[in-house]
C-alpha cells in the first residue's frame, strides 16, 4: 500500500498503522509505505515502534516526483485517508499511473472517484472499511484491474491538452 501526503493529523496516518496491524493477519507480506514529511513524523515513528510495525510500515520521507511515480508503479493500492482535501493532485497522479485507489469522500475526491467504479471510498479513519476495501481489491484481480483502468480514463480527462483547449475556448468567447 502506498500513501502520500504531508504528515499532519488530518491525513490519518495513525489509522494506516492500525490498518497494517489488522491486514498482516490476512496478507502476511503486507507493506505500507508512507511518503511525505511534516510535523507528525516523530509521533508516527514512535507509533510504528510502539505497535511493533517497523517491518510493515515505512516512513519514506519526502521523495522526488519521479520516485513517487515509481512508488505508484510498484505499488498495489494507493490509499488516501484524509479528513480534509481540496482537489488532490496526488490522487489524480495515482489514478493516471494505474494503481487502484481507496480514499475518503473529502473535498474534491468525489469529483475524481466513483465508488466501486474508479476507486473505493471509506470513512475517515475507519480501519474496518479500509480493510474491506483493500481486501476486495487484493482478492479480486479483475475488479482491481477494472478500477485502475476506469481511474486512468478519468485521469486522462484532466490532460494539459484538454485543459488548455477549454481555456482557449473560453478566451475566444470573451
Amino acid at each position: 500500500l502506498i500513501s502520500v501526503g504531508r504528515l499532519v493529523p488530518w491525513k490519518g496516518f495513525d489509522a494506516l498503522i492500525k490498518l497494517g496491524k489488522v491486514l498482516q493477519q490476512d496478507i502476511p507480506d503486507i507493506h505500507i509505505m508512507i511518503i511525505g514529511s511534516g510535523p507528525a513524523h516523530g509521533h508516527l515513528a514512535e507509533k510504528i515502534r510502539e505497535c511493533g510495525m517497523e517491518a510493515i510500515v515505512t516512513l519514506a520521507g519526502s521523495l522526488s516526483h519521479e520516485d513517487v511515480l515509481a512508488a505508484f508503479a510498484a505499488g498495489d493500492i494507493f490509499i488516501l485517508n484524509t479528513a480534509y482535501e481540496g482537489f488532490s493532485h496526488t490522487l489524480l497522479e495515482a489514478m493516471a499511473m494505474g494503481i487502484p485507489v481507496c480514499t475518503t469522500r473529502s473535498g474534491g475526491n468525489t469529483e475524481l472517484i466513483r465508488d466501486q467504479e474508479s476507486g473505493m471510498f471509506f470513512d475517515w479513519n475507519n480501519v474496518d472499511q479500509m480493510r474491506s476495501a483493500v481486501m476486495r481489491i487484493a482478492a479480486d484481480k479483475s475488479f482491481s484491474h477494472a478500477l485502475a483502468a476506469r481511474a486512468q480514463e478519468k485521469a486522462r480527462s484532466f490532460s494539459s491538452e484538454r485543459m488548455l483547449g477549454e481555456i482557449a475556448t473560453v478566451l475566444k468567447n470573451v
